[in-house]
């Protein structure tokens, strides 16, 4: 496996893709339409929710929700089947109506783990421990044969030499390690996983969305038991 392969490996975007220019946002804002609340409560026909803005995680917009049941019935609560529509400012032309999908967490956590596993498992290609002397000398003869084809000064000093991309792609695989484990960590411990919930009980738990930056608003669309309710909120970003 050679670097380019471990960056593969590396910890996703909880659900696939990123949006252009995530990872210049200085500041996510996020508040209700109602200036003066912090959080949005919706009442509806089978529970009662509070939904509060909570920041960022791993580039991905962060709500902190509370559901109670307040039905006979007990209701399935499902983050994977949450979206919102981004709603743009007047002087942005959108050519399509987006929905933008709620990270699976389910799906993420089994994710997440089979990523340890494979990273844990993968060797080093830089490291020499357990190669016989004829790989050790057909990667030498192989890499002077670039350098050569290249023009590749080893003399520059800004040449890596086996033993630095050795240690270079160690520190890469610990700091991804690291990442996933705190990324398994929110999920084990603070998501709202699917479940279903009980009458008369309350469950909460953080969802995670990707973030569209080029939206205004957001309009949250959830879908629990035989209905589906929206909630909106303005949406503001602090640039690099």
């Amino acid at each position: 496996m050679n670097t380019n392969s471990l960056a593969l490996i590396l910890f996703f975007l909880l659900t696939g893709c990123a949006h252009q220019g995530v990872y210049n946002i200085k500041q996510l804002n996020v508040k209700p339409i109602n200036k003066e609340l912090r959080r949005t409560i919706l009442q509806s026909d089978s529970y009662e929710l509070q939904m509060t803005p909570d920041g960022m995680f791993q580039r991905q917009m962060v709500f902190d929700v509370q559901f109670k049941n307040t039905s006979a019935d007990s209701l399935i609560i499902d983050p994977s089947q949450f979206t919102y529509c981004p709603v743009y400012p007047k002087n942005y032309v959108s050519t399509d109506q987006i929905h933008v999908q709620c990270v699976n967490p389910d799906a993420a956590l089994e994710q997440m783990r089979e990523n340890k596993t494979n990273l844990i498992a993968a060797k080093n290609p830089y490291s020499l421990k357990d190669k016989s002397i004829g790989d050790i000398l057909t990667d030498g003869l192989i890499e002077g044969s670039i350098n050569l084809i290249f023009g590749i000064d080893t003399d520059d000093e800004n040449y890596e030499t086996w033993e630095e991309k050795e240690l270079a792609w160690n520190k890469e695989k610990e700091s991804e390690l690291k990442s996933i484990a705190a990324n398994i960590d929110f999920l084990e411990n603070k998501a709202l996983l699917k479940t279903t919930l009980p009458p008369n009980k309350t469950i909460g738990g953080k969802i995670l969305f990707p973030i569209e930056t080029k939206a205004s608003q957001i309009q949250i669309i959830l879908p629990v038991g035989n209905q589906s309710d929206t909630v909106c909120f303005k949406q503001t970003i602090d640039w690099y």
